[in-house]
């Protein structure tokens, strides 16, 4: 992996971030969190140099939640829209954890609480 795949992640993370309407769509508890989060893609691209190996494995990990959460989004499943919302802010502070640990998370995030939370809405037991 070279860092274009970062840079290509990072951008995409940026646009979704930063979606149109998004200061109106988002609550303020969670604007409140865009600076970090900005700073944490600072942060994860000027730490690359000689973490690429890391990075893609964080990459990985992230992925592999957020495509299931992607894919649930797109249903537009009524029942669990608000846990799938509270969900995508848990994958916003993992992805401080994985790439700009130092920077620190709102609240406890790991790949085993995330996986443990998801089974949780997939099952209904929201």
């Amino acid at each position: 992996m070279d860092k274009a795949m970062a840079f290509s992640d990072t951008k995409a993370h940026l646009e979704r971030l930063l979606s149109p309407g998004f200061l109106t769509d988002v609550p303020w508890e969670r604007l409140k969190c865009f600076t970090r989060y900005l700073r944490a893609m600072e942060y994860r691209i000027e730490k690359l140099q000689g973490n690429l190996p890391r990075d893609r494995q964080s990459m990985a990990e992230f992925e592999s939640l957020y495509v299931p959460w992607k894919e649930a989004m797109a249903r537009n499943e009524a029942e669990k829209r608000d846990a799938l919302e509270d969900f995508r802010w848990l994958l916003e502070e993992w992805r401080v954890s994985l790439f700009a640990q130092p920077l620190g998370t709102q609240e406890p995030v790991s790949l085993k609480r995330l996986n443990k939370r998801w089974q949780e809405i997939v099952l209904g037991n929201v």
